[in-house]
């Protein structure tokens, strides 16, 4: 009946509900005096909701402030699928999501604060762009897991090239793997794929279409040349074009390496240079792992899928979804692991250090805790 203050009132008996209510809530409120009372109904139980969902709550109003064309939503337990709608939403009032915001960081430091103390912690850049991580059960097995709109800063080389290998299921199995090029501004869209196999900057390998014994193909992207003909984001596409899913083939995974112009020409894979792959097992036909940022010369790790209704779908008749979703997660804002560990340092007496020699607690890809330990982030941080 639109009480939304007595709602509050009755929220408070479950506060993570209260949490994941707060933007619905606070949105519909007219009044300073109303949206305060929300503020100290929401501050009297804030220590009763868990940690990740604080974190997800930060996260979301901290993101509220933006303007955004598109709200994506990823339902719960369900490995890639994900639900984009236009953002109609009224701006939040800087003023109240700072005030939210501060509480959830309140009652976060004297959760924190409780454990013990941590002397020293040294954090290597490769976790700047990790968020935290978020619904691991529904994500595919990698050789190295990656929380869901993570950047992650690509190795040295010139050229990406993306693979992909897979064993025919039943029957006759025909994946194919593309490539979706555009500009900053999420426009000139061109197609790397088994109708466009070759641009100035990319090409394709060869189209398969069966692989009773397996195959594989490939795709190489030269990232100077990319960024001269403007093309700035560079999206993986592995789709089945003969219709079966997935979690119905033999054998099925996708992923990257990088390669230099010297002393690798010819070399088709090269097991050294993978900087990640991941196994095709979902229930879909057609899978984004990742998108490339040429730019900031960085990977964001996607792991979602496309709706597909028939079989011969492609990266051509699927191109306003991934438009879609590109903009929508390129423009998503979540909690980093840097920031979840800045609150530990300051709560438990810590001190950041800027080497990794001087500090009894390394966060690295060489030190006690690498970017793909998240069972132990989640299991040590986000109690």
């Amino acid at each position: 009946n639109r009480q939304y203050t007595k709602a509050a009132s009755f929220l408070t008996t479950r506060p993570g509900e209260f949490a994941r209510r707060l933007d619905f809530l606070t949105r519909n409120l007219k009044t300073s005096d109303s949206l305060d009372y929300v503020l100290n109904q929401f501050s009297s139980v804030v220590d009763e909701v868990s940690t990740p969902v604080l974190l997800q709550v930060h996260s979301h109003l901290k993101s509220r402030l933006e303007k955004k064309v598109w709200r994506v939503f990823f339902p719960k337990g369900s490995t890639a699928e994900w639900k984009a709608i236009e953002n109609n939403l009224n701006r939040f009032d800087k003023k109240y999501v700072n005030q939210f915001n501060e509480t959830i960081r309140s009652a976060l430091r004297a959760r924190f604060a409780k454990l013990g103390k941590l002397g020293k912690v040294y954090i290597g850049s490769e976790f700047n762009g990790l968020v935290v991580p978020q619904g691991l059960r529904s994500s595919s097995k990698a050789l190295k897991t990656i929380p869901r709109f993570s950047r992650v800063p690509l190795n040295q080389g010139d050229v990406i090239r993306f693979f992909m290998w897979w064993k025919d299921g039943t029957y006759r199995t025909d994946l194919d793997l593309s490539a979706y090029t555009c500009d900053r501004f999420f426009q000139d869209v061109q197609p790397i794929a088994y109708f466009n196999m070759r641009e100035e900057y990319a090409a394709h390998s060869g189209d398969i279409t069966s692989a009773p014994k397996g195959a594989c193909e490939f795709i190489d992207v030269n990232i100077k040349k990319s960024l001269d003909r403007g093309r700035r984001y560079i999206v993986m596409c592995v789709n089945s074009f003969s219709g079966q899913k997935f979690s119905e083939l033999q054998e099925a995974f996708a992923g990257f390496m990088m390669r230099s112009g010297i002393g690798q020409r010819g070399e088709i894979f090269d097991a050294r240079t993978v900087q990640n792959k991941f196994d095709l097992t979902s229930d879909s036909k057609m899978v984004i792992p990742f998108i490339m940022d040429l730019e900031e010369r960085q990977l964001i790790w996607t792991d979602v899928a496309i709706k597909t209704m028939y079989a011969g779908s492609n990266i051509s008749n699927t191109a306003a979804s991934i438009n879609v979703l590109l903009q929508s997660l390129v423009e998503t804002q979540k909690f980093k692991v840097v920031d979840l560990l800045g609150l530990h340092i300051e709560s438990r007496g810590g001190t950041l250090v800027d080497s990794p020699e001087e500090a009894d607690l390394v966060f690295s890809n060489q030190g006690e805790i690498k970017p793909w330990d998240l069972e132990k982030i989640m299991g040590d941080y986000m109690q």
